[in-house]
C-alpha cells in the first residue's frame, strides 16, 4: 500500500493519499530503503502529496507536452519515474503527537 500510495496516477498532480502503517517507511525512505523495516505499534498515519516541484514541473510538461498518452510518455522518457513519486509525511493528526514523533526517531 505504501508503494502504491507514492505512484498512484503520477500525472495526477493535485492527488493526495493517506494510509495507516505498521512500519516505519518514513525511516526506510529516509535511508533509501536500506534498512530493514522496523515494526510499529499502534500504527501511525501517513500522508502522500506532490511536492510543490512536481506539481510545477506536471503542469508545465503537460501543458507543453499534452495530456494524452504520446505526451505523457515523451515526459516519462525524460525524467527518472521516481522523481516523480509522493514523498510520504506524517499525516497532520500523527504530527500533533509527540509520541509519534518520538517512535520515528530511531
Amino acid at each position: 500500500m505504501f508503494s502504491q500510495c507514492r505512484k498512484e496516477n503520477i500525472f495526477d498532480y493535485e492527488r493526495h493519499s493517506t494510509g495507516r502503517f505498521n512500519y516505519n517507511f518514513l525511516l526506510m525512505a529516509a535511508t533509501g530503503f536500506k534498512t530493514t523495516p522496523e515494526k510499529l505499534a499502534p500504527p501511525i498515519e501517513l500522508s502522500f502529496e506532490a511536492t510543490e516541484d512536481q506539481k510545477s514541473y506536471l503542469r508545465h510538461q503537460l501543458f507543453m507536452q499534452g495530456s494524452h498518452l504520446a505526451g505523457k510518455t515523451k515526459m516519462l522518457g525524460r525524467m527518472p519515474v521516481s522523481k516523480l513519486h509522493r514523498p510520504a509525511a506524517l499525516a497532520a493528526d500523527e504530527m500533533t503527537s509527540t509520541l509519534s514523533a518520538e517512535r520515528l526517531a530511531a
